[in-house]
């Protein structure tokens, strides 16, 4: 059955760039396009997932950048 095969793992590419579009008839959604070397992803999502992914990214980024206060 297919609900007991295990899920393949994740694939992790690389972002090589990224367009973001908002539809003028849709604007509380997001249309995103990540360019990497295996092609583009592209799809899309609402206004409160946007807010939230963005929050996320700025969090994680934050902990990658060193701490220059010290300085």
């Amino acid at each position: 059955m297919v609900g007991d095969e295990p899920l393949p793992e994740p694939e992790f590419r690389a972002v090589a760039g990224i367009v973001l579009r908002i539809p003028a008839d849709r604007p509380d959604l997001l249309l995103v396009e990540l360019k990497t070397l295996q092609g583009p992803l592209r799809f899309s999502m609402t206004l409160g997932i946007a807010l939230k992914v963005a929050d996320l990214i700025d969090e994680k980024a934050k902990l990658l950048t060193p701490d220059r206060s010290a300085n």
